[in-house]
């Protein structure tokens, strides 16, 4: 059984490597596709032929919608990409056991060792912990990766890490992607009363992101969708939960910096339509 359970560790690294790799070659094969789709487009509207106007603008149209679809698949593969990624790396790390006695010797391949402003020895900063919430940029976000790293050893943020990456991805299969859900400027004030227990109303403020359409969809699937549903709830009682110590000696440029996060404009969104700061779509919509 000792012999077993590395081997099986061995397989499944192996196999996240394998993942990764494929799907940083889709990534590349769509970005390549819309390029070319891009440049088509151009240059039929610089064109402006005037003849034959009704098929071209049909044409620009069905292309278009083309290129939205991969843009759209090319994003989820990104997301997909930056979780194997992290859970890859995170399992080389757990599955190198040292042997008793014995001084640790450095990582032949040390990918750490490319991240000259992140000390992946040195205890968690805030700035990892937001950094870790927003995920990595793109696949070569070493950065992003390294905060990402730091903070999947805290057991509690790792959590929260996993159930943001879950919601994103179902709010994702809706076309919401909280890049395009800017929110406006949030008081600390609002932050920290939340932090402490606070609910409705008086952390109106909060719900800071305004997307009729985004609510709408979210809204629509709370009602329909179990599995949305468990997973939305469950985001945001991790996020709960990691508010008050976040917020514990937190300055207004931490709040800022925490709300730009897609982990924290995921949570604004989410909690405006399950009323948690006195708002809904409904109650908007009365008003």
């Amino acid at each position: 059984m000792e012999m077993i359970v590395p081997a099986i560790a061995g397989v499944l690294v192996i196999l996240l490597v394998v993942l990764a790799f494929l799907a940083s070659r889709i990534v590349g094969d769509l970005r390549q596709d819309i390029a070319q789709l891009r440049l088509t487009i151009d240059t039929m509207r610089k064109a402006q032929v005037t003849p034959a106007q009704g098929s071209s603008d049909s044409l620009s149209g069905a292309v278009l919608r083309k290129l939205d679809e991969l843009a759209e698949t090319q994003r989820r593969s990104e997301v997909a990409l930056m979780t194997l990624t992290a859970i890859r790396e995170r399992s080389v790390m757990r599955d190198e056991p040292e042997a008793e006695g014995e001084a640790p010797e450095p990582r032949a391949e040390a990918p750490q060792m490319d991240l000259p402003l992140v000390d992946s020895n040195a205890p968690p900063t805030r700035g990892d912990f937001v950094r870790a919430l927003n995920f990595p940029e793109t696949a070569e976000d070493r950065e992003g990766f390294a905060a990402l790293r730091k903070m999947l050893k805290e057991p509690d943020i790792a959590l929260l890490i996993q159930a943001a990456q879950d919601i994103l991805t179902l709010l994702s299969q809706d076309g919401i992607y909280t890049d395009d859900l800017p929110p406006s400027p949030t008081p600390t004030a609002a932050w920290q009363s939340y932090a402490q227990g606070v609910r409705g109303a008086s952390v109106g403020a909060l719900a800071g992101i305004a997307s009729d359409e985004a609510e709408s969809k979210i809204a629509e699937r709370l009602k329909a969708d179990p599995v949305f549903r468990d997973t939305a709830h469950h985001f945001q009682r991790r996020f709960d939960k990691m508010l008050p110590e976040f917020a514990e000696g937190a300055t207004d440029s931490d709040f800022a910096a925490l709300a730009q996060t897609r982990t924290a404009r995921a949570f604004m969104m989410i909690g405006k339509v399950i009323g948690s700061f006195g708002t809904s779509p409904g109650d908007r919509r009365q008003a």
